[in-house]
């Protein structure tokens, strides 16, 4: 099969473009090079992004046409993060611009005007050139990376695999209804403590009942082995709970159990049914195994039912939602001023709020994250929620990413098979780079269901941090089909728009975004930028100034509208003073695989800012 190449040329210099192309494909290469006339238009076609996807290396044909095309350096600059290698013949005389200076910074250029052309050996030293390059056995690159980890809807190996119906509440008084979707929702997170137990996703079964059509279609659809369903009843302080498991391949009632326990003593009343679950469909239960289901404190049912709301409105990740959650859990503290779960809901939903730009991260809020980072941090066993918070905030606050991961990590440890903590262990890794490990674990936490909302975030997130703007853009849409307002996959869109240079589907995407914060006016003074909108772009550097003077990602979302401007000295500048504050960069690790800021790979002092690396 012949090697695909791609050709960036300026229209101008077409005629003599065709002539190094049809000599290179005469060697074998296949060379695609586009002739549609849309050099300069506003719009760029997928049909050109899919051509350089599809190549291994791009021949760019530099004059002082093409160094002068914005197409050409849209072209180029998309190849060089998408890690291809960048052949520049100089067919003409010409000055570099400064933008091509950096892109181009380190690559051997080869001298190849007309008259030289003519020659033999301007001829070899092309062809030997591209065999020298294009015969290495180079790194994954992003297309083979994505491919090799492609997740498919395959069947799934139904041993130890549980789907766990929302229970129903037959409480004659409607206050107590939270506990059934309460319970439900804990049962779902103990079984996550269990090694080996595939347990399918809560955002998976709702809208299913615990009746036998329910059961039959879950287990057909998801391809689950056994289906919980069960009923609960509160009667003055007392919780029944009645619990069956359905086995799909036998199509039988294989255990059943009735449990009853105080209100206050729900936490205890979980782990006794998740111990009974758990035991029923795994032939042996290890030492582990059963030390992880034994953990947690009792909660009073009034904390039960704020985690429970607060835990809802963490989910959505929105501003509102958030704020909302944050309410909760603050009513819950009132209440219950040393319970561990609120605080790690708590934790997670602050660093949640900072890391979306939603929150400014002032010396108040700032001393109360890291009183319960402190507090969290010195217990024997922390909840999911709590390793998850301090994770990020080790990353994103102390820039301590070895301490970040080793949280992550552990947090995997003690729920082997719980779904958030390995789509946060997956996003850590794809903002590190370590794009096989990270797909790895999403193809094992979605092996039942790749459509569901949280796995196709992580699958859009992964596909934007290796450069596949494609195919976040096709994980994005499927997730806002199922919640059109879910905040983090609104802003990865608008931003996947926009390395695709569809401009216009990048504002669209925004402006369904309500609340305004560093990241959403650092892409809007982005696409200001690149379409040249000068003065609507300096805006939004000024109204990040006035808007958002304390939060920690300023500075950052500053830098990426000096880039597209092009004043790339000033937004080093910006990065440094950042880093001479604040010890290092705050930011997560996307600043090292965010392609806005590409650029900086070729700066010679970008590099020597403490806390900003790149994954190249």
């Amino acid at each position: 099969m012949a090697v695909n190449l791609f050709c960036s040329y300026s229209r101008k210099d077409g005629d003599y473009a065709k002539k190094i192309v049809e000599f290179v494909a005469s060697h074998g290469y296949a060379v695609w090079m586009d002739q549609s006339g849309i050099d300069g238009a506003s719009i760029w076609t997928e049909t050109i992004v899919e051509a350089i996807d599809e190549s291994a290396a791009v021949i760019l044909l530099v004059s002082n046409h093409s160094v002068h095309s914005p197409h050409v350096l849209k072209e180029i600059s998309l190849s060089v993060e998408k890690g291809k290698i960048v052949f520049p013949l100089m067919i003409g005389k010409t000055d570099l611009p400064r933008t091509f200076q950096y892109l181009l910074a380190g690559i051997q250029q080869i001298e190849l005007g007309e008259t030289l052309f003519s020659h033999d050996n301007a001829r070899e030293k092309l062809i030997k050139s591209l065999e020298a390059h294009l015969e290495v056995d180079r790194e994954v690159i992003v297309d083979e990376i994505t491919k090799d980890n492609h997740i498919s809807n395959r069947e799934a190996p139904l041993n130890n695999s549980i789907a766990v119906l929302p229970l129903r509440s037959i409480s004659p008084n409607k206050d107590y209804h939270f506990i059934a979707e309460a319970l439900s929702d804990s049962v779902i997170t103990n079984l996550g403590k269990v090694e080996g137990v595939k347990v399918l996703s809560r955002q998976s079964i709702l809208g299913y009942n615990a009746d036998k059509d329910s059961v039959l279609t879950v287990s057909s659809k998801f391809g689950v082995k056994f289906i919980l369903e069960g009923s609960v009843l509160c009667s003055g302080k007392q919780i029944l709970v009645n619990a069956s498991l359905f086995n799909s391949e036998e199509e039988d009632i294989v255990w059943s159990e009735s449990y009853e326990k105080n209100i206050d003593e729900a936490i205890s009343l979980i782990r006794a049914l998740a111990l009974g679950i758990s035991t029923a469909i795994k032939a042996k239960l290890t030492t582990g195994d059963k030390n992880r289901l034994e953990g947690g404190q009792n909660i009073e049912s009034r904390v039960y039912k704020l985690i429970t709301i607060a835990r809802k409105n963490r989910l959505i990740k929105s501003e509102d939602g958030l704020a909302e959650a944050i309410k909760h859990l603050k009513e819950a503290i009132k209440i219950d001023s040393q319970n561990i779960q609120t605080k790690s809901e708590l934790l997670l939903s602050y660093i949640l709020g900072v890391a979306f730009g939603h929150f400014e991260l002032s010396s108040k809020l700032s001393e109360e994250i890291t009183e319960l980072e402190n507090y969290l941090s010195l217990l024997s066993s922390c909840p999911a929620e709590g390793l998850i918070g301090r994770s990020l905030k080790l990353e994103l606050l102390d820039s301590n990413i070895k301490a970040a991961e080793n949280v992550l990590r552990e947090a995997l440890a003690l729920n082997p098979s719980n779904r958030e903590i390995a789509q946060e262990l997956a996003f850590f890794l794809g903002r590190k780079g370590d794009f096989q490990e990270a797909f790895s674990i999403m193809e094992n936490s979605v092996h039942m269901e790749e459509e569901e909302l949280h796995s196709m975030n992580a699958l859009g997130y992964l596909s934007f941090y290796c450069g596949n703007y494609l195919d976040s853009v096709k994980y994005m849409e499927k997730v806002l089909e199922i919640d059109e307002k879910f905040y983090p996959a609104l802003i990865i869109l608008a931003i996947s728009h926009g390395e695709l240079l569809d401009f216009e589907n990048s504002k669209k995407t925004l402006d369904k975004i309500s609340q305004s914060n560093p990241t959403v006016e650092s892409q809007m003074g982005y696409l200001f930028a690149k379409q040249n909108l000068i003065t609507d772009a300096r805006d939004r550097i000024t109204k990040l100034d006035t808007d958002f003077p304390t939060h920690p990602f300023k500075d950052y979302a500053k830098s990426i509208i000096f880039l597209a401007i092009g004043d790339i000295d000033e937004s080093v500048e910006i990065l440094q003073k950042s880093a001479n504050i604040n010890g290092f960069v705050p930011r997560d690790l996307t600043l090292g695989n965010d392609p806005r800021i590409s650029l900086l790979k070729h700066h010679p002092e970008a590099n020597l800012i403490k806390g900003l690396s790149f994954t190249l």
